[in-house]
């Protein structure tokens, strides 16, 4: 019987990131050539986040998606427009901390919820989210991230 022996199909690469994601705008990564403006910039390859920034492109990205919208997982996103034309009130918060609970811990595993909170603004008919995230496997502890959820949807400061 034959044998092939493979000694080294080259070094393995170590990566200085856990995640890596498309930036949530898809910008292009490019050199552009100094000293010149009509030289054509060469264009690299589509700019990536990595660790903590991959990690809020994917919370943006569930904020922003609504089920049915991704063709291959049509049950992913959050619907919460279902929320923008019922009255500002508390109650209602509670029903959106409870829908984006159930959804990161649903499409997002790689992140632990440990705070929502969701001020109902009746002045501004909106709501103020705000969230505290752990990601244990880039230790990063209580990263913070905050939105506005109001008539034109969902914006994040």
């Amino acid at each position: 019987m034959a044998s092939i022996n493979i000694k080294s199909l080259g070094a393995k690469k170590k990566f200085d990131y856990v995640f890596k994601d498309f930036r949530f705008d898809i910008e292009e990564n490019s050199n552009a050539s100094s000293g010149n403006l009509f030289k054509n910039k060469t264009t690299n390859d589509i700019l990536a986040s990595t660790d903590m920034d991959a990690i809020n492109n994917s919370i943006k990205n569930l904020f922003t998606t609504v089920p049915g919208q991704k063709l291959l997982d049509p049950e992913y996103g959050l619907d919460l427009r279902q929320f923008l034309f019922l009255p500002v009130s508390e109650s209602t918060a509670e029903l959106i901390a409870e829908k984006i609970l159930q959804g990161i811990s649903r499409f997002d595993p790689r992140v632990i919820v440990d705070k929502i909170s969701v001020i109902a603004d009746e002045e501004q008919s909106q709501y103020e989210i705000g969230l505290t995230l752990t990601v244990p496997d880039i230790d990063a502890l209580g990263k913070k991230l905050n939105l506005n959820l109001n008539q034109s949807g969902v914006s994040f400061s």
